[in-house]
């Protein structure tokens, strides 16, 4: 299989994504609309080049708690990313060298705490795509992230 689209799929447990790719050796693409209800969820493949990635919540109980919740991605032959979070997860992504392009939208976490915490997540997140070619980055009234990344990338690149 070389196409993957999982759109609102749930899962059993936090490995049963991760256990789906690994079933999937050739996989080139992957669309996925996720309901988040667990604490930690990867996504990692040597061969995905084209990744979207749409995060929900899926229990309102979990939105209003302080859980800490985790996506992780390790695809480094990605060439493509389109990322939405309204969910609020803490992102780590590996080394993003083929990436050439990214659409990105943060809207994610509520709440104080949630919010400092997040926004250091996403930062760190967004600082990864200081080398694709073309970006797309909405930030959705989050004006602390988008200082933050504008001056960490001052020097780096070229803002237009």
């Amino acid at each position: 299989m070389k196409k993957l689209h999982l759109i609102y799929a749930q899962y059993e447990a936090n490995e049963s994504l991760q256990h789906l790719l690994s079933g999937c050796p050739v996989l080139k693409e992957l669309e996925i609309y996720l309901y988040v209800d667990y604490y930690h969820c990867q996504i990692s493949s040597p061969t995905i080049k084209r990744l979207i990635v749409n995060l929900h919540f899926h229990d309102a109980e979990y939105d209003n708690q302080n859980y800490y919740h985790m996506l992780e991605i390790n695809t480094p032959a990605l060439v493509y990313l389109k990322f939405v979070d309204y969910s609020g997860q803490h992102i780590k992504c590996g080394a993003l060298t083929s990436l050439i392009e990214a659409d990105i939208d943060i809207c994610g976490a509520k709440g104080e705490r949630k919010d400092f915490l997040y926004s250091r997540s996403a930062l760190e997140f967004i600082d990864t795509l200081h080398g694709v070619k073309w970006l797309k980055l909405d930030l959705l009234a989050r004006t602390k992230i988008c200082d933050s990344v504008f001056s960490t990338w001052k020097g780096k690149v070229s803002v237009t």
